[in-house]
């Protein structure tokens, strides 16, 4: 047999695990995952890395024992990241019933080997044997699977990397839940992912469905298919649009979905049924079929010779044999060296044979005429990363001698399925004898967002290894937001025609919206009215290929249609619904977009449509793109994306698209928008800095007006060059925030005595040059704060500050109250909770706070793991976290958390959030007890006592077995003694509502919640957990009546002979009504640092006019100033109740 047709197949090659899912990632690696070692289902976050080029297996069984089986879960590269997804599993480890979906979300990082819970949330529906697909956005779409209790799920999820997962109730299709394993799925070149369930409907009819992202997400069934494909057919996209499967006999079927009908096919039929096998795009663009029974799963009628598919010619020949069979749970990928990598089977029900091996098939294009290793071209320099629609530039040994290029996408191959697969083939033109350019094309849905295989070819046809290159996202997500703003306006009852409509006034109300399509009698927003109205449409839509597309304007009344500035269509004096159609010939890329409407009285209709060269009519939908205003209907807005470094502009309407590099923009004339995004971005301006008005919008933004250049609107800009005095200014030193004089230009405003309180949105915020104090959400938060004593509480969630300048310039120090300052000679002293991370723009790294801030100083001592030298404390970043073999004090986050602490009297906070701990040995080794208070002890005689809250479970490394904590821990014993059961009539659990909560005169438990809460207990031993949020405590009487004692378990005890001793945990702040003063907990908590052998706030060395606070500052070393810290003001506990700003903190 001819090697350069058949091929070659290579050794078996042992594997540590069945390789369900296979997963060629960005670093050229091989990720496979599914089951134990054993080969047993139960995979528990143990998977391998496997290197093509050394043959070298990283077999890593993750630390964290997540209970989540990601046995027959869906993985996804993550475009534009180091990134893959892991979307739900198996109910196996939770205490259900197994082979149940889960909701769970696994991120797997490739630079650090380990996979942690994502940070953005699960999904909203559990799912096992779903589909995910990756998105020219960079988002990710599923569908199906089935749910927690087995039922198929309908409606898809729409996942956006640092936001989390939004359902699609619009796209909502029964056929997809009754037939939920893995639907067969690919993005198409207009966009839409084209999907089939697998199998027949209700009425009796596979279809083929076109599903829009945008929006709330909808479906239309474009056609119904000629053969039936069931979940155990292959199917695979070689070619743009162009689909071949496998029917449930032996005939394949190219699916052409890129027309505005989508046409079938039956190009060949192979010599035997293959169920269960996989489908393999190679690196010439053919198609390669292994494995697969020709019966069920059955292994007698396994066929393990392969055989090719040409799309060129519809040859179908065999190539080869395998030494193993590849039935159900085989998997199959191409590997940048051009060879394929097939492994696994088995570990099913149904299943007689498993395999924990895989073999190499060498394809016949990698042989010379004489069947020896051919000579192949070499790709000596590629970038990592490029723009949809982007030329770049390869360099090659020899260019004359490259004939073709192919780029080959890369993915996850699972149960017959990937379906982020596909081939393009890329222009090219050779620059110069080592130098090829490579041209994208301009459609981003033809060649996605995701990681290509790059193979140059010679005339022999012999392929190079080839380079992955990074295609990037494509900037706007589908946000179901909307990308056209709807503005509305009063209109007289004599005003009937558009141009006596005044647009130039203050709209009645703004919204935006994803489709312009209303016919109704009513209003066209809550609360509007509904005659005697107009309303402008403005925004942007994207067209993804050059071409011809036509516009469908239907109204009532009067309505214009204006595209690009240019007014298209024009619709008067109407006396029923018309439609006028426009046909346009439009360039890929961004357009604006302007639609106004009259509405007199009655019924009001107003709908656009559009058609192109790939669809036919249908709604316009504007969700996936970032708004662009055109103004008032009519100039023309350039969109210029910055290629890094330094970009002009047009005299025109410009918006410039910052990069992650440093940029530079000068725009000349006209209203232009400047959108840095990451790195230092730099506007340049004729003229002098005193020739422009600054103004520091509400929105954050910032405007720069001039009158003859125009209104420019800036965002993420860091500093202007000035060209008519050659002179540089920081932002900052032109643009106020918004309260009080600026500074002269060159002369930074200098940080006022106030402190500018900034609640943050979410994300990221920036604060003035003066003393800021950031309030932090449950959700990731950024801060940028500049100059001045800033102070940054952040809150749940990854928390991080970005500073000027390198680590290196700053001091960092930890507190004895856990809060960390940062201090520079310039920017001032910062003080810090609840922080994970730095930024450092100067040097552009990134520090998690550990490394950079010590442990926190002693407190003096004291036993039994009391906060002193033998506490460390650590601030869990989310995911594993190991302690050291003395006492730890662990904090959890708001995301999933596993500690391990080793030997040691340990603290284990678990805040939100699953949390679990990890110990050596067996749970019988260990004596378990829920103490009054809610905590739980765990205590070994060798490894120590430890003390819980929060945790969920326990892995027990010894026994290799997983435990929720009510399996080893019986409820606490009641206050009274006893042995134990309900907790004590004496105890008046109080859940907090958020805001003011009054206990009783005996012992309460006040539980707050995650926003700001204020207890009054009154008499009685009270118990204050004060959750997130800020949480205070209100007391009768002054500060000295009460002693305070920090406990070893990070509690605080307020004691008083009347009132009692009460134990808080996660509170901020004291109000004491006898003296009508606030004190800060970290106050309270210094004072006790400070002095550990007085804990009493005392007023015994107060002189004769009873300066109480005098005494206590000599006695504690403290300063409870009537106005405390000018730069320091308490947050709100509540509004109408005990408000800061009613007392002494004015």
């Amino acid at each position: 047999m001819d090697i350069r047709r058949s091929g070659e197949w290579g050794e078996l090659i042992d594997w540590p695990v069945v390789a369900i899912h296979s997963i060629v990632m960005q670093n050229g690696k091989v990720m496979t995952f599914g089951t134990d070692v054993s080969g047993n289902q139960g995979a528990m976050m143990v998977h391998d890395v496997w290197d093509p080029v050394t043959g070298e297996h990283q077999l890593l069984e993750h630390h964290m024992h997540t209970p989540t089986d990601i046995f027959c879960a869906a993985a996804v590269l993550l475009p534009g990241t180091n990134k893959v997804l892991i979307a739900g599993g198996d109910s196996r480890g939770e205490g259900r019933p197994i082979n149940m979906g889960v909701n769970d979300v696994n991120v797997y990082d490739i630079d650090t080997g380990e996979i942690h819970p994502a940070s953005d949330g699960e999904m909203n529906a559990a799912r096992w044997y779903p589909t995910t697909i990756a998105l020219p956005t960079g988002q990710v779409l599923i569908l199906g699977g089935s749910d927690a209790n087995g039922v198929g799920v309908a409606t898809p999820e729409i996942y956006t990397p640092g936001q989390g997962w939004r359902s699609l109730p619009g796209a909502t299709d029964q056929d997809v839940a009754d037939f939920f394993d893995y639907p067969k799925t690919w993005v198409a070149q207009d966009g839409k992912v084209y999907y089939f369930a697998n199998g027949r409907g209700s009425d009796g009819v596979q279809d083929l469905v076109a599903l829009d992202p945008s929006g709330e997400g909808s479906i239309e069934k474009i056609a119904s298919m000629p053969f039936t494909a069931a979940w155990e057919s292959p199917a695979i996209m070689f070619d743009t649009g162009k689909v071949l499967i496998s029917d449930i006999g032996t005939d394949l079927w190219v699916m052409d979905i890129n027309g505005q009908t989508p046409t079938f096919e039956k190009v060949g039929t192979m010599p035997q049924e293959r169920n269960y096998s996989d489908m393999t795009v190679l690196a010439d663009g053919t198609v390669m079929i292994n494995g697969g029974s020709g019966k069920d799963n059955l292994e007698a009628y396994a066929q393990t010779t392969a055989i090719i598919f040409d799309p060129k010619t519809s040859e179908i020949r065999e190539v080869g044999e395998e030494a193993h069979s590849r039935l159900y749970h085989s998997t199959t990928v191409l590997l940048p060296d051009g060879t394929v990598l097939s492994s696994g089977g088995g570990s099913a029900d149904n299943a007689e044979k498993t395999f924990l091996d895989s073999q190499i098939y060498k394809p016949g294009y990698l042989f010379d005429e004489t069947g020896a290793d051919a000579m192949r071209p070499v790709i000596e320099d590629a970038p990592k990363s490029v723009d949809p629609g982007d030329a770049f530039v390869i360099t090659v040994d020899d260019a004359d001698a490259i004939a073709s290029l192919r780029m080959v996408r890369t993915g996850g191959t699972t149960h017959v399925l990937n379906v982020d697969a596909r081939a393009i083939v890329p222009d090219f033109v050779k620059l110069d004898d080592h130098r090829i350019e490579v041209r994208l094309p301009e459609n981003e849905a033809v060649s996605p967002a995701g990681f290509w295989m790059l193979f140059a070819w010679n005339a022999d046809g012999v392929p190079s290894v080839a380079p992955i290159v990074s295609i990037e996202p494509r900037d706007g997500f589908y946000d179901g937001i909307g990308d056209v703003e709807a503005l509305y306006f009063a209109v007289d009852q004599k005003v009937t025609s558009l141009d006596q409509v005044d647009f130039d006034a203050a709209p009645l109300h703004t919204q935006a919206v994803v489709t312009i399509d209303e016919d109704t009698s009513h209003a066209f927003y809550e609360g509007g009215p509904k005659d005697h109205f107009a309303v402008r449409y403005q925004g942007s839509f994207d067209v993804t290929e050059t071409g011809s597309y036509s516009f469908y304007l239907t109204a009532n009344d009067a309505a214009r249609l204006t595209i690009d500035g240019q007014r298209v269509a024009d619709l008067a004096d109407l006396k029923q619904t018309t439609t006028s159609t426009v046909t346009l010939t439009l360039e890929a890329g961004i357009h604006t977009i302007g639609v106004d409407h009259l509405a007199e009285t009655g019924p009001s209709v107003i709908d656009l449509d559009w058609s192109g060269p790939t669809f036919s009519r249908k709604q316009l939908t504007f969700d996936g793109l970032d708004s662009i205003s055109p103004g008032d209907g009519g100039s023309e807005i350039n969109v210029i994306a910055a290629p890094g470094g330094y970009v002009a502009g047009t005299d025109g309407a410009d918006r410039f698209e910052g990069t992650a590099a440093d940029d530079t923009f000068y725009g000349g004339l006209g209203d232009d928008v400047y959108r840095g995004g990451v790195g230092y971005n730099q506007v340049d301006y004729d003229g002098k800095a005193a020739d422009y008005t600054f103004t520091h919008e509400a929105d954050g933004t910032v405007t720069v007006s001039h009158p003859i250049y125009g209104t420019d609107t800036l965002s993420d800009i860091d500093g202007f060059w000035f060209r008519g005095e050659g002179k540089w200014y920081p932002i900052a030193d032109l643009v106020t925030d918004g309260g009080g004089e600026g500074g002269e230009p060159g002369e930074p405003a200098e940080p006022g005595n106030d402190v500018n309180v900034i609640a943050a949105p979410g994300g990221y915020i920036e604060g003035t040059d003066r003393a800021d104090r950031f309030e932090g959400t449950a959700q990731n938060d950024s801060f940028y704060g500049g100059l001045g004593d800033d102070i940054y509480r952040g809150g749940a969630g990854y928390n991080q500050v970005d500073y000027d300048g390198k680590a290196s310039d700053y001091s960092f120090a930890r507190k004895a109250d856990g809060t960390v300052t940062v201090t520079h000679p310039t920017y001032g002293t910062d003080t810090l909770t609840d922080i994970g991370g730095f930024w450092f723009r100067d040097e552009e790294k990134w520090y998690p706070l550990d490394e950079l801030v010590s442990e926190a100083p002693s407190d003096g001592g004291g036993s039994g793991g009391e906060p002193g030298d033998t506490v460390n404390v650590i601030a869990a970043p989310g995911g594993y976290i190991a302690g050291t073999d003395g006492a730890d004090r662990f904090e959890g986050t708001t995301a999933n958390d596993t500690f391990y602490g080793g030997t040691g009297n340990d603290i284990y906070l678990g805040a939100a959030g699953y949390n679990q701990v990890d110990y050596d040995g067996k749970a019988s080794d260990y004596v378990f007890a829920r103490k009054a208070d809610g905590t739980v002890t765990v205590t070994h005689p060798t490894y120590g006592s430890d003390t819980l809250s929060d945790i969920g479970g326990f892995w027990f490394r010894g026994e290799e077995k997983w435990y929720p904590l009510d399996d080893l821990v019986s409820e606490a014993p009641s206050n009274g003694g006893g042995s134990g059961g309900e907790p004590s009539t004496d105890i008046n659990v109080i859940a907090a509502p958020g805001g003011y909560v009054e206990g009783t005169d005996g012992a309460d438990r006040f539980e707050g919640t995650i926003a700001n809460d204020t207890f009054y207990g009154g008499a009685g031993n009270d118990i204050y957990l004060g959750g997130a949020g800020y949480n205070q405590v209100d007391y009768d009487g002054r500060a000295v009546d009460y002693v305070f004692t920090r406990n070893a378990d990070g509690t605080l005890t307020v004691s008083h002979p009347t009132y009692g001793a009460d134990t808080l945990s996660d509170i901020d702040g004291f109000w004491f009504r006898g003296e009508e003063k606030w004190y800060a907990f970290e106050e309270i908590g210094a004072a006790i640092q400070a002095t550990p052998a007085l804990n009493r706030l005392s007023d015994e060395s107060a002189d004769d006019t009873g300066d109480d606070d005098a005494a206590l500052r000599t006695e504690v070393d403290l300063f409870f100033a009537d106005d405390l810290s000018a730069d320091y003001e308490a947050p709100l506990a509540s509004e109408d109740v005990h408000s800061v700003h009613d007392h002494a903190m004015a």
